[in-house]
């Protein structure tokens, strides 16, 4: 079978299964989106005559019929986005700040390696000062998060702006690998700008609204990723006219994003006035908690206590089943780009320019869909329907991609891929954020879904490059698939496997409405 045809099978094979995950094309609406059934008005006696219902029968009948009207409506309204409004003002510095702490990271991510290699260290030190900032990023960002409930999120995200230009500032002053590595310790001991600016988003917008908030935040952080190479080249060719000596470019662009950092923060109002908007949110929070828990008979806090060692086990395992999602979505990233590297190279023939084009499309794909498609998405077929459908392009993507080197169909399964992995990526943040009771609960739930990610890319690195040599080396002799093609496969079966999982979350998310309904009758 030739290349071209396995490419139309394999989108083929994504339409039908896009199909299975479609709902109705109205379902994102809660005025239409479900249209029900009148009840009979009659009732049937066993020889076939019929006789008319009693006037308390028809009251309990449209009574009932109205209940469950208004529990789908409620249902529509929380699992799409219908609110075309613009999104406030308020939300602009906040995706300022989530750019300015990621064009660092972009900054890093592509001038640290050779620069260190300048300063004579081994790839394993260089190695070392990529890793160490997921490691700080993974263990420090959810107690970041959880602080920007207690202090404010705005407050948090300036603190991580500081953390982010001193980092920066240490690695433009120091002149040894050390002092780079504790630069970039710093940075991912603050690397949790993105999570808290969702908090913060959430904060602001209604809950209509949720959606889009959080892909413009991703969207933030995506392009400050990639305009961070630019950025490199773009000073360094600035400063160099300037008559700087080429060895302390890189150092003066690293004292220019912390300079650019601190401007953000000015920018953002740093001053008493935020202070104290971010004080009236945590005291609103508090009282709002306080107001919940009263200590009076039949109260919903009372309540909420009374039933929380009930809750049932399905409903415990949403965050966690979102967190794997989270995690599945941060692997396909490392494949998309260190793996590929590999894969580029080894079977499709590319060299440095060809990658770089490669993802560079693919980081703008991933940014539009973001900001464009993503929206569009939810609003159509609603959060879990569209988590379940990036799931699904990214499985498709991938193992298409590693089976396909014909262009251009080739680089359309790749690019597939990445918009699989924005719908995914975001969608996986609005639900987190939806399916949170409370502010603190959704801080948390919010950090720990970053802090899967940072966990991601230190892992699923080794675990790709291991899969991706012994498929290479012949070393497995069950394995029939094209070469270098294994971690593909690996990931695409987990993506797939976990297609179906967002439809079940909104099985529960629906029997959890209906159970909290029934025990405040109760009460």
């Amino acid at each position: 079978m030739s290349c071209d045809l396995r490419a139309w099978l394999l989108i083929a094979i994504f339409a039908v299964s896009a199909q299975g995950f479609s709902v109705h094309p109205h379902a994102g609406s809660a005025a239409i989106g479900f249209q029900t059934r009148a009840p009979s008005c009659s009732l049937r006696f066993r020889d076939g005559r019929r006789t008319a219902p009693s006037r308390r029968r028809l009251a309990t009948t449209a009574a009932a019929a109205s209940d469950a009207d208004k529990q789908r409506a409620s249902e529509a309204s929380d699992d799409s986005d219908d609110d075309d409004s613009p999104l406030p003002a308020a939300l602009v510095p906040i995706w300022l700040g989530v750019f300015a702490q990621t064009l660092g990271e972009g900054i890093a991510i592509s001038s640290l390696p050779l620069y260190m290699t300048t300063l004579g260290a081994s790839p394993w030190q260089t190695g070392m000062a990529t890793s160490c900032f997921s490691v700080f990023q993974m263990v420090c960002c959810p107690l970041l998060v959880s602080l920007s409930t207690r202090i404010g999120s705005r407050t948090v995200l300036r603190s991580c702006l500081f953390g982010a230009a001193a980092s920066n500032l240490i690695i433009a002053s120091s002149s040894s690998i050390q002092g780079i590595v504790l630069g970039r310790c710093l940075a991912g001991a603050f690397a949790a700008s993105t999570p808290v600016a969702q908090v913060a988003s959430t904060d602001v917008v209604p809950k209509t609204q949720t959606a889009r908030a959080l892909a413009r935040v991703s969207a933030s952080s995506q392009l400050g990723i990639v305009v961070g190479p630019m950025a490199v080249a773009g000073l360094a060719w600035v400063y160099e006219s300037m008559g700087l000596a080429a060895s302390l470019t890189t150092r003066a662009v690293f004292a220019t994003s912390s300079a650019f950092a601190l401007i953000v923060i000015a920018l953002q109002g740093f001053g008493a006035a935020a202070a104290a908007d971010d004080a009236r949110n945590a005291e609103a929070e508090a009282q709002g908690a306080g107001g919940a828990g009263g200590t009076g008979e039949g109260s919903a806090g009372a309540l909420g206590d009374a039933n929380a060692a009930l809750t049932p086990l399905r409903e415990r395992l949403v965050q966690p089943a979102l967190r794997l999602i989270a995690l599945a979505c941060g692997w396909s990233l490392t494949l998309s780009v260190g793996t590929y590297c590999l894969f580029g190279a080894a079977v499709m023939g590319y060299g440095q320019p060809q990658l770089s084009a490669t993802f560079s499309a693919g980081a703008a794909v991933t940014i539009a869909t973001q900001l464009f498609l993503f929206p569009r998405i939810i609003k159509r077929v609603g959060d879990y329907a569209s988590c379940a459908l990036g799931l699904a392009a990214v499985g498709t993507g991938l193992v298409g991609c590693s089976l396909v080197t014909s262009q251009p169909a080739h680089t359309a399964l790749y690019l597939l891929n990445r918009v699989g992995s924005g719908v995914g990526d975001t969608s996986t943040a609005t639900l987190v954020a939806k399916t949170s009771e409370g502010r603190a609960a959704r801080a948390r739930n919010l950090g720990l879904i970053q802090s899967t990610r940072a966990a991601a890319r230190i892992v699923t690195p080794m675990l790709s490059g291991y899969l991706f040599q012994i498929s290479c080396g012949g070393q497995l002799k069950w394995w029939r698939g094209p070469k270098g093609a294994l971690p593909y496969f690996a990931l695409a079966g987990l993506t797939i496997s976990l297609a179906p999982v967002p439809f079940f979350l909104k099985k529960v998310a629906a029997a959890k409405a209906e159970r909290k309904a029934a025990q405040l009758k109760a009460a």
